[in-house]
């Protein structure tokens, strides 16, 4: 990716540069990357930078593992701060003259301007790595195993979420619940029928018993709207791009008897998948321990969307 970076500089001296040290180290390497992307994105301006100079800084102790390589002309000397929003680590050390090969190629050699006051653009080239789709959404390994049945439920599915994705993202930006998530505890509860309550499948216009006493819907946004809110998880607790709050949201929607009293995976989320064999709730209360469930479970569909958007 190539993002242009605006850069102002009223000290700096004729080829000085700074070594970055990457910011690509565990735990926090997601949240850094993220954090990373966003200051790539906005504008950064370096102002009055007086002292050009640092302490030396061993070579032998800077780490190289999981660095980066990225060189940007006419460029400013940088002040820990100015990156402290991306959550970089700074290497205080300023290195005179061109980039020799003792250099660790690893690391990011920034380039200081010849002239003072200069305001410039620049292009940077992507300095943070792409992530795979588990690693951006934090997805648990699993693997999908669908049933012919199941195939073609999923099929059916997707061509649902292409139809009204509209009406699912209408819905998500009023309740903060992610429209993909929305699509498939939908085709959970009626297969995506917009005639039912997004709540358990009852008909649009029938009296519904909820946990604020019956209630009567008179379309299905206004029925998801409660739903999402009321009914059963917390959408203050879904964290954005995060697959497996997602899922815990729609464990909880649905309830949490199978973890709770039967120490399984809940098939509402897990069908179709090898987090889940056998056991399910044949109806409210009546748990049996020999039924499979054979709808697609969340995590499958949610998995499947977010592939389709990569693509």
């Amino acid at each position: 990716m190539i993002t242009p970076i605006r850069f102002c500089a009223n000290y700096a001296k004729k080829d000085n540069a700074i070594e970055i040290e990457s910011w690509i180290n565990e735990p926090y390497r997601r949240k850094r990357q993220q954090m990373a992307k966003q200051a790539i994105q906005s504008d950064v301006y370096i102002k009055e930078l007086k002292n050009t100079t640092a302490p030396r800084h061993s070579r032998k102790n800077a780490s190289t593992k999981n660095k980066n390589t990225v060189t940007l002309k006419q460029l400013a000397a940088i002040g820990a701060a100015t990156l402290a929003l991306a959550g970089v680590t700074f290497v205080p050390r300023i290195t005179r003259g061109e980039r020799t090969e003792e250099q660790p190629s690893s690391s990011i050699v920034v380039e200081v301007p010849t002239s003072t006051s200069e305001l410039i653009e620049e292009e940077i080239v992507e300095t943070v790595p792409t992530l795979s789709l588990e690693e951006q959404y934090n997805i648990p390994d699993f693997e999908i195993n669908l049933s012919e049945e199941q195939q073609a439920s999923l099929k059916s599915f997707i061509d649902n979420w292409h139809e009204n994705r509209e009406r699912y993202e209408q819905v998500s930006k009023q309740t903060n619940v992610p429209a993909q998530l929305i699509a498939a505890i939908h085709w959970r509860e009626s297969g995506g029928n917009f005639g039912t309550y997004l709540h358990n499948g009852t008909k649009i216009g029938e009296s519904l018993d909820t946990i604020n006493g019956p209630k009567i819907f008179n379309s299905w946004e206004e029925s998801a709207l409660d739903a999402l809110v009321n009914y059963g998880g917390n959408p203050d607790n879904i964290i954005q791009d995060d697959f497996q709050s997602y899922c815990d949201y729609a464990e909880h929607y649905n309830g949490m008897g199978y973890s709770k009293y039967h120490n399984i995976s809940s098939p509402y989320v897990w069908a179709g998948t090898d987090k889940y064999t056998s056991g399910k709730y044949v109806q409210d209360g009546s748990f049996d321990p020999n039924t499979t469930d054979r709808q697609v479970g969340v995590a499958v569909m949610l998995k499947t969307l977010l592939e389709l958007e990569e693509e």
